[in-house]
C-alpha cells in the first residue's frame, strides 16, 4: 500500500477493526516509513487522549435536583405567558381608552368651535387682569 492508503487506516489500525492482513501491512510500512511512523504516533498520542474515559460519580440526588429545576423552570415560564397575557390584555384596554379620550376631545373642539373667543392682542406685551380674562371670558 501507498502511505495516502496507509494513512486512511490509521484509525482502523488503532481501533484493530483492520484484517490481520491490513493490520500486518500497515505495521510493515510504518516500520520502514519515518513520515507515516511520525504522523501515526502523533494520531495514535490524540486518539489516547480522547479515549480517557474517568467515570465520574453523580452527587445523590443528582437527578432529582436537575428535574426539580426544569420543571421550576417551566412553573416560571407558564407564570410569566400568564402575566404577558394579562397585562397585554391590559395595556389593549389603555390603549383603546386612549383612543376613546382622544377622539372625544376632538369630537368636543370641533363641537364646541366659535364658542371661545380671545381677545388678547398681540400688540400688548403688557401682561394685565384684563387680558387674561379676556382670554378665558367673553368681554
Amino acid at each position: 500500500m501507498d502511505c495516502k492508503n496507509i494513512r486512511k487506516n490509521f484509525i482502523f489500525y488503532i481501533e484493530n477493526t483492520l484484517s490481520k492482513d491490513e493490520a500486518k501491512e500497515l505495521s510493515e510500512h510504518l516500520a520502514t516509513c519515518k513520515e507515516c511512523s511520525g504522523l501515526f504516533e502523533e494520531i495514535s498520542e490524540s486518539y489516547r487522549i480522547l479515549d480517557i474515559k474517568e467515570e465520574i460519580e453523580p452527587k445523590a440526588f443528582f437527578t432529582e435536583s436537575v428535574m426539580g429545576k426544569i420543571l421550576t423552570e417551566e412553573s416560571v415560564e407558564k407564570e410569566s405567558f400568564k402575566l404577558d397575557l394579562i397585562f397585554s390584555n391590559f395595556f389593549r384596554k389603555i390603549s383603546y381608552a386612549g383612543i376613546a379620550v382622544i377622539v372625544a376631545l376632538v369630537i368636543l373642539f370641533y363641537a364646541t368651535e366659535g364658542t371661545f373667543t380671545f381677545n388678547f392682542t398681540a400688540d400688548s406685551d403688557e401682561l394685565s387682569t384684563e387680558n387674561v380674562t379676556s382670554l378665558f371670558f367673553d368681554n
